[in-house]
Formats: C-alpha cells, structure tokens, sequence
C-alpha cells in the first residue's frame, strides 16, 4: 500500500470532475486497508471512501486521505443443493460480477445487471431494478471501522436495508469500509 500526496481524482469518477485528494491510497486487500486507515488515524486525517467512482459527485477537493477500495476476488464459500455462497471482494465491478455469476449457471442477480459501481457501494444503497433489490440476495458484509481499525460482520438485519438505503447511507455513513460482500444464489433460474 503506497500513500500518495496531492492526486488528481478525475481518473478515479465516471463524470470525470476535476478534484484533488490531499493523500490517496489504492487498498487491493485488508491488510492494506486496515494501514491506510492506520495512517489516517495517527496522521488525524479525515477519511473519504471511493469505489468505483460512478456514483459521487466530487464538488471539490478532498481533506484527509481518499482510499479507493481495489481488493478484488471472488470465492464460493457455501454449496448446498441449489443453493450458493458468494463471497465477493469489494473491489469488484458489480456488472462483470453478474456476468460471472451468469456464466457459471448461479441465478439471483441478473435483473441487476449493468448497475455501474463495486460489489462493494452495493449494499450502501440497496441497489435494485426491476423488481429485486440486493436485500433479497444479500447474505453478509465485512467491514473494517474507520475510527478504530476493527473488522465486523453484517448480516442482513445489520444492515438496516430500506429503498436505496442503507446503515451506510444513514446511521453508518463514513464509518466504515467495507471489504467483501457474501451473496446468496441459486442453480435454479427463478422467472
């Protein structure tokens, strides 16, 4: 993990709005995350979490330390007749999550399907189209506490999930930063 100072943030969101991080780091896994967070900690600096960068608007500058949350992966964890444990890094793209879901024949996502963003920004505001929300195939989330630097799981009752809400959005908001997300899918097409 390398902590940069001053970095352009026009590369880092969709619309391409010009904006400065006064520190900017890309965290590809926990260990990585949990130092960034470190340093924001000892250094007293404000944290701001991005993604993917499709869904913020950057109005100006940013103070304190951007971390752009990279940490990839994918793993099935839980296999039980039809049924299917995903565990996702939150760095993922949700699209080509859903395609990779598609091809491999597990079900559940696909009217979610080319929703820009990360697996992780997801359950933030309860992505849904079409008839299904991620709340429907959400299982669990890690996240790591901004504030002290512990790990913690949500289950889905955790996560207060409400139309394009969230405890991240509300109660939650810039408290955390999530790592990975577990959904539940299906071997069986559901129409």
């Amino acid at each position: 993990m390398h902590i940069q100072r001053d970095v352009e943030l026009r590369p880092h969101n969709s619309l391409a709005l010009a904006a400065r991080a006064a520190y900017f780091a890309r965290v590809e896994n926990v260990v990585a995350a949990r130092a960034a967070l470190d340093f924001a900690r000892e250094q007293r600096l404000p944290v701001t979490v991005l993604g993917g960068g499709s869904n913020v608007v950057l109005a100006g500058d940013l103070p304190g330390l951007t971390v752009q949350v990279g940490i990839r992966g994918r793993a099935l964890i839980a296999e039980r007749g039809d049924a299917i444990h995903l565990a996702v890094g939150a760095g993922e793209d949700w699209h080509q999550t859903v395609e990779y879901c598609l091809a491999r024949g597990w079900y559940g996502l696909e009217n979610l399907a080319l929703i820009p963003g990360t697996v992780g920004a997801a359950p933030i505001q309860n992505i849904g189209a079409y008839g299904v929300e991620l709340e429907s195939r959400f299982v669990a989330l890690e996240a790591i506490a901004i504030a002290s630097g512990a790990m913690q799981r949500f289950s889905r009752a955790d996560c207060g999930f409400g139309y394009r809400d969230s405890l991240f959005k509300s109660a939650g908001r810039d408290a955390w930063l999530i790592t990975s997300v577990t959904l539940a899918l299906s071997r069986r097409p559901a129409p």
